[in-house]
């Protein structure tokens, strides 16, 4: 069917894009007097948000780098944060497995319009639906999470059980048609990719992205994993042990330290996972969200358009969290810096991440 939604957003322009930077030269540390503003305020947020931690990082590339952990692993308890502490990123995942399904149509094992049915046949619309629509939640199928039993069932539930809730429910709308956000898209992605390399997708994201980028403190999480390190959510102020963030799979189950996200974020826009022609046709098409084109979806990417007196910053990102959790990792195309910012409540990154970018330098 053809879209039928709100009109898409304009692409960004080639020079909006970061130019890539040579990663293998580790980044100076911002000077003390914008490192101790940007530790102030951090140290700010958790004090009016009363968020227990967070974790931040900044990177201006070929200049400086700046991160830090900060506050309460557990409420409960006080526990301070582990120096290795790392946090939940929710929907940020998703980027990892779109970059992933991007490299196996750059190696040729894969097609942005091959169907579903190869894969799926029994889903609902399987030989009309697209990876591309996958993707982009433009499919129309229904997310699982949505459920209003599934979404308050506690603890692990495998990729068949989602899919199965799923397939309860009536599609949404037919399949190109309109956009709507479904965390199923993803559980499809991440078991065609593990049909396709035959192993498991946290091992493929690992050996893919994790090691090749050597990011120390990031876990794709395996089920039902959960490293002793990992800080939990929090929900009315007390540590969530309900949530198993190994839940969400290829939809989300990602932990890892603010430094670590920016430097993948780096890597993915900069031509460092896929190719740069590949990185600049995954924000092509631009798809509002939730009625809003402040806020567009691309092909596991999205776009924000952040109103400042004046008129708007543009941010390449994607944002995650749950209930408990929030996070997002963004490129600000005013000041050339990667931001990545998670906290373990739930208080809006996204206004965390521009907090911090107002300490920055214009460039």
């Amino acid at each position: 069917m053809p879209y039928r939604g709100l009109p898409l957003h304009d692409p960004p322009a080639a020079a909006q894009f970061p130019v890539p930077a040579n990663a293998t030269v580790p980044p100076a540390a911002f000077d003390s007097v914008l490192a101790e503003s940007l530790q102030a305020t951090c140290a700010w947020i958790l004090e009016r948000t009363k968020a227990p931690a967070l974790t931040a990082a900044v990177l201006l590339p070929g200049r400086a780098a700046w991160s830090t952990n900060l506050g309460v692993a557990d409420a409960d308890s006080g526990t301070v944060l582990p120096p290795d502490a790392i946090f939940y990123w929710g929907s940020v995942g998703k980027t990892l497995t779109g970059i992933l399904v991007m490299q196996l149509i750059e190696e040729g094992k894969l097609a942005y319009d091959a169907k579903l049915a190869t894969w799926f046949p029994d889903v609902v619309n399987a030989n009309l639906i697209t990876i591309d629509m996958l993707l982009t939640h433009t499919h129309g199928l229904f997310s699982f999470q949505a459920d209003s039993t599934f979404h308050f069932t506690p603890g692990y539930s495998p990729p068949e059980t989602l899919l199965a809730v799923a397939a309860r429910h009536e599609p949404v709308h037919c399949p190109g048609e309109a956009w709507s956000y479904s965390n199923t898209g993803y559980v499809l992605l991440a078991r065609i990719l593990e049909m396709i390399e035959g192993r498991p997708y946290h091992e493929i994201a690992r050996d893919r992205i994790v090691r090749r980028l050597h990011l120390a403190d990031t876990v794709v999480l395996a089920p039902r994993e959960s490293p002793a390190n990992l800080v939990p959510g929090h929900r009315d102020g007390h540590p969530d042990r309900t949530f198993d963030p190994s839940m969400p799979y290829g939809a989300g189950g990602v932990a890892a330290s603010a430094a670590d996200m920016v430097r993948f974020w780096q890597a993915a826009l900069t031509g460092e996972l896929v190719n740069a022609e590949t990185t600049r046709q995954a924000f092509a098409r631009l798809y509002p969200m939730f009625g809003s084109t402040a806020q567009c979806y691309g092909r596991a990417v999205m776009l924000y358009d952040v109103p400042v007196p004046g008129g708007t910053r543009t941010w390449l990102g994607h944002s995650g969290g749950t209930e408990t959790a929030k996070a997002i990792v963004l490129y600000d195309v005013e000041s050339g810096a990667f931001v990545a910012v998670g906290i373990n409540a739930a208080v809006p990154a996204e206004a965390a991440a521009f907090r911090l970018l107002q300490e920055l330098p214009r460039r």
